[in-house]
């Protein structure tokens, strides 16, 4: 019976291929070589297999590639005007929406409230989420707490125990994530209508294989006509 079952959702799995292909890389990922952190890394001249020691070695190389912009730097970049919404309008429903979609999350956030607890408790906590965002937008401060991330580090290539061959990603609260959906919904229409069409970073539906499709096709455009391209 579980051979058969098994069978079924790998059917299945292919049959979405085309309607929902995150399905299919989800299970491609999971199924992929382990991709765990090894016991034991380097970095430098330091190597460690202490929890602690090995964080600090990726907390180190991880600030030694990315620069703090100092508070006091203004851009010179000048200022393009669009008709943009001066606002963002979301209600109770949106909010509510968005909590439902947690059923079942049990990830780890730094803030410690899982997806399923708050899934739970969505008839309570809408309305004072509601308040913090309107107030946090009426004010122009966003909270601090909802800054929090917790920084996992992403295997790109090479040598496994070398933390230089790693990249960081921040994972952000539930709350956070739906404080900026419901941003993004609201002002997504205006800004998408004043952005090139070859901007996919950040946009919804637009992945790294269809922009790299794009970028090669512009780039094989330029050999036939031997013309010159740039690339940074």
């Amino acid at each position: 019976m579980s051979k058969n079952c098994h069978k079924k959702f790998i059917e299945r799995t292919e049959s979405q291929l085309c309607s929902n292909p995150k399905v299919f890389w989800k299970f491609i990922k999971k199924n992929k070589s382990c991709n765990d952190i090894p016991k034991t890394v380097h970095f430098n001249d330091i190597t460690s297999s202490n929890e602690k020691d090995v964080s600090d070695l990726f907390a180190k190389q991880f600030s030694s590639v990315y620069t703090e912009h100092s508070i006091n730097h203004y851009s010179t970049t000048p200022h393009l005007f669009y008709d943009l919404p001066s606002n963002c309008f979301f209600d109770l429903s949106f909010i509510e929406s968005g909590l439902s979609k947690l059923s079942g999350d049990k990830t780890i956030v730094p803030d410690g409230l899982s997806g399923e607890f708050l899934y739970m408790l969505k008839s309570v906590l809408s309305y004072p989420l509601l308040l913090l965002f309107r107030k946090s937008l009426d004010e122009g401060i966003y909270p601090d707490i909802l800054k929090l991330s917790t920084v996992k580090p992403i295997y790109k290539s090479g040598d496994k125990s070398n933390v230089a061959n790693y990249r960081p990603i921040s994972l952000l609260g539930h709350i956070a994530k739906l404080f900026d959906s419901l941003v993004l919904k609201s002002i997504g229409p205006a800004v998408s209508s004043i952005l090139i069409d070859e901007q996919y970073g950040f946009r919804s539906g637009r992945s790294t294989n269809t922009c790299n499709i794009v970028f090669s096709n512009y780039v094989f455009d330029a050999f036939n006509n031997r013309s010159q391209f740039d690339v940074i």
